[in-house]
């Protein structure tokens, strides 16, 4: 019913219409109806105006209608709402479009909000996986990336919709990214990058694709693959360096031994003089077999703590080296509080400062000096070792706790060592969360300073120095 009701009332209109004509014309009920032609044309003239000015009106209204419609439109639009629908009666003309766009609304409405859980996601995925990733088109113009890749690549905000063309520097990227759009394939390589003084190494996959919009994109993923490298590197000169050393005593050994049993032996002097050898080059590989299997059992540490006294350890290691004390005339100063008693892994304190005071011994000067110290702060307990003795190069401290290096060979050749020590004294040190420092000067002497945390204190009447 409601939907004729327009048509109704356009039909009284009409009726009213003609009845105010009748009336004109002078008809009254029940009249006969006798109309002369100026009557008539009367009578015409008013129902064609009557007529007229109820179309106008009801056109007027729809035309109101349907701007206030375009209004609320424009409005939504404007306003970049989705919330918001037209409320129209159903009887109005308008009612089915008014249903219509409400229902396009709504739609519009969920896919947005599906639009921004895929963002969140993506986001929050591009935030959190440990690679490099940036989302190019075909066009070289950059869509997104995360943070790992603006670091790789010093892109900002700013160069989300530009060309990476003037914003790469690395050749190599660049040619890939090239290759990568011109093959429109999946692609896969591993890439030095000089960044700096450093070369990294990334393993670099470009996958192309279809997007939504059924248009191509790039996605190109970097990872990190330097510390693997470097990690593999160390591993396979660590075994090279290893083989070496072992093989020199083995030599030696070999060589003077058989050298005994083709006639030697036979002369007292030569064979004393090369079982000497044999035994220094005997105690020389052990030394060697013994660092190798420190290092070894360092990453295999288990919860087994000792408690030590430091001071004693110390005094322990100087009794066991007085005869160089002597016979080169050191200087040995110690400076740590009897009751001061560290918590490590087993044996892992004993060797530190064993290494270290060797070390101090062996490349120290005729009558130089060795000072062992022990001090506390608010969080950490310190040790430090020095001493009067040849010194380091700068160009070799960024090298001396590596495993197997020694500096200046040319200069040390003639002092015994396996090359381990420090980088020994270095992996307990850190294993435990402390730190190592080296203060070195050619000529002038030596500073190795131990961080040990605070928490491996066990015991002390030492005062907190600030």
């Amino acid at each position: 019913m409601k939907k004729f009701r327009p048509y109704i009332v356009f039909a009284v209109l009409c009726i009213i219409t003609i009845l105010s004509g009748l009336l004109i014309i002078g008809w009254e009920p029940g009249a006969k109806l006798m109309i002369s032609s100026t009557e008539l044309v009367l009578f015409v003239f008013t129902l064609v105006i009557g007529l007229t000015i109820v179309l106008y009106v009801r056109q007027a209204r729809r035309n109101q209608q349907m701007q206030l419609f375009i209004q609320k439109l424009q409005t939504l639009q404007d306003d970049g709402s989705t919330q918001a629908h037209i409320f129209l009666h159903p009887a109005d003309d308008l009612f089915p479009l008014a249903t219509a766009v409400n229902n396009v609304q709504s739609l519009q409405r969920h896919q947005i909000k599906n639009l921004e859980r895929q963002e969140t996601a993506l986001n929050a995925l591009l935030t959190n996986m440990p690679v490099a990733a940036i989302q190019i088109t075909p066009e070289r113009e950059i869509l997104r990336f995360n943070t790992r890749a603006a670091n790789l690549l010093n892109l900002s905000m700013k160069s989300v919709g530009r060309t990476y063309d003037d914003l790469i520097l690395s050749h190599s990227l660049l040619d890939f990214f090239e290759r990568a759009i011109r093959q429109k394939t999946h692609l896969h390589e591993t890439i030095a990058v000089e960044q700096g003084n450093q070369t990294r190494w990334y393993d670099t996959t470009a996958e192309y694709y279809h997007t939504q919009a059924n248009e191509y994109a790039l996605w190109i993923l970097f990872y990190d693959l330097t510390e693997l490298i470097d990690l593999q590197e160390r591993q396979t000169q660590f075994v090279a360096n290893a083989s070496h050393e072992l093989r020199t005593p083995l030599t030696s050994i070999a060589g003077f031994t058989e050298t005994l049993l083709s006639g030697a032996q036979e002369d007292p002097a030569a064979r004393q003089q090369f079982l000497e050898i044999i035994q220094k080059e005997t105690k020389r590989l052990l030394a060697l077999v013994q660092d190798i299997l420190s290092l070894a059992k360092i990453g295999n540490k288990t919860n087994a703590t000792e408690t030590l006294g430091v001071r004693e350890i110390v005094e322990d290691v100087l009794l066991s080296q007085q005869d160089m004390i002597r016979s080169q005339g050191y200087d040995v100063s110690v400076d740590i509080p009897e009751t001061e008693a560290l918590s490590l892994p087993a044996g892992s304190l004993r060797q530190i400062i064993s290494n270290l005071i060797i070390n101090s011994l062996k490349y120290n000067r005729p009558q130089g000096k060795l000072h062992v110290q022990s001090m506390l702060t608010d969080d950490q307990v310190v040790l430090t070792f020095a001493d009067t003795g040849l010194g380091i190069s700068s160009e070799d401290q960024a090298h001396i706790f590596e495993r197997f290096y020694r500096a200046d060979k040319s200069r040390n050749q003639q002092i015994s060592g396996t090359g381990l020590g420090l980088s020994i004294v270095y992996e307990l040190v850190t294993a435990v969360e402390g730190q190592v420092e080296l203060d070195s000067q050619l000529s002038v002497g030596t500073t190795i300073t131990v961080r040990f945390p605070i928490q491996v204190l066990a015991s002390t009447k030492y005062s907190f120095a600030n």
